[in-house]
């Protein structure tokens, strides 16, 4: 009876391997990602109607000192293969979210020194309108002075300033 099971446990090994290479090279399914438990009993266990792959009777039935060392070894170093891709796409997926987190919070940085500087360069504009407001308020006033002058030298006549040396004479 045993004999009988041999050609089924080898084929269903096999395709396991096919299809444990795909994923190697492909990545793990969406709906396996999480599922996959990378261990020998898993694949014993492990049955998908639409990959073809069927479970194996007894996990015992591959054991690594079987008949079937070859192929278990074959699915052992996949699995860690495997293993491997999956960290490396679960660390990149974390590395993907924390990159988009940073994005998102440099745009909010950005907007803010972009609403400040706009902040600061109307100051800016107001305060230069300030300066030319002030500086035209000068200068009218400047021009007012003098020619109040020149009207108040008209009116009363300037006398000349007495110098130290005549006020002691």
């Amino acid at each position: 009876m045993k004999s009988a099971n041999k050609p089924n446990v080898q084929n269903k090994l096999e395709k396991k391997i096919v299809v444990l290479s795909k994923w190697v090279r492909a990545g793990i399914p969406k709906r396996w990602r999480g599922n996959v438990r990378f261990s020998i009993r898993w694949v014993a266990e492990w049955s998908d109607s639409e990959l073809g792959v069927d479970a194996i009777g007894s996990p015992n039935t591959i054991s690594k000192n079987g008949p079937y060392r070859d192929l278990i070894i074959e699915v052992q170093a996949l699995l860690l293969s495997l293993q491997k891709t999956s960290r490396a796409y679960q660390t990149k997926s974390e590395e993907n979210v924390l990159l988009k987190a940073e994005v998102k919070y440099l745009k909010r940085e950005n907007r803010k020194l972009s609403d400040q500087w706009h902040s600061e360069r109307k100051k800016g504009t107001e305060s230069e309108d300030t300066v030319a407001f002030v500086t035209s308020t000068l200068t009218r006033a400047e021009e007012e002075i003098g020619n109040l002058r020149n009207q108040l030298v008209q009116v009363i006549p300037l006398r000349p300033l007495p110098t130290p040396s005549s006020s002691a004479v």
